[in-house]
């Protein structure tokens, strides 16, 4: 019953900090469960209730699987642009999940933040807590070893060319709170992510750059 699913996600979420991998996997699991919920329903046209649910959801899914959590996204944000005979019904969508995301008229844009070097984390949480001060929605950071890691750069990502002013005003704000100016350069990644949504960007720090021990 998905209302179980739900009720354990409010139960268990304040012991979020167990480090037990079978109930960090538990977690996982369940907030899988109320998202996949909510893409039925809203593949079905329904709304799901309440949105404090969805909400803690994917506030889970965003620190135990930030890569899970993008896929969610832009999975969900794929319904809206197939919609395109129904333009009402995609504008609710889209308002839907930002509400679900948190994202409101004066957040500047959705920001998740990958870095390959795990002894940088508190750095990197410092400095996720500055972007959210200053109206980014930043769900949460991911390390990404540097054996799985194939960038040696450190770049701001964006996927819409609506987005390009965005990613240069984020560009300087990185730069400025990680105190390496013209550290970051902007790309557009489109071609291979059609339904990424709009305001979605990207951080990738490489921590290997000599700049950041200048």
């Amino acid at each position: 019953d998905p209302k179980w699913v739900l009720y354990g996600v409010l139960i268990l979420e304040p012991k979020q900090q167990n480090k037990d991998p079978k109930y960090i996997n538990l977690m996982e699991e369940i907030a899988d469960s109320v998202i996949n919920t909510y893409y039925q329903d809203i593949k079905q046209g329904k709304v799901q209730e309440p949105i404090t649910f969805r909400q803690k959801a994917f506030d889970i899914l965003a620190e135990l699987n930030l890569e899970k959590h993008k896929d969610w996204v832009n999975t969900i944000n794929a319904l809206k642009k197939n919609d395109n005979n129904n333009a009402k019904s995609g504008q609710t969508l889209n308002a839907n999940l930002n509400e679900t995301l948190r994202i409101t008229d004066t957040t500047k844009g959705l920001v998740y933040i990958q870095y390959n070097d795990e002894s940088k984390k508190e750095q990197v949480r410092q400095f996720r807590k500055k972007l959210s001060e200053k109206s980014w929605n930043v769900p949460g950071e991911e390390f990404i070893p540097k054996s799985k890691s194939d960038y040696k750069v450190n770049q701001i990502r964006f996927f819409n060319e609506t987005d390009k002013k965005l990613a240069e005003q984020l560009k300087t704000e990185t730069e400025k709170s990680l105190n390496c100016t013209g550290c970051f350069s902007i790309k557009k990644f489109s071609k291979n992510y059609p339904n990424v949504k709009q305001g979605q960007l990207e951080i990738w720090i490489n921590f290997e750059d000599e700049r950041f021990r200048s």
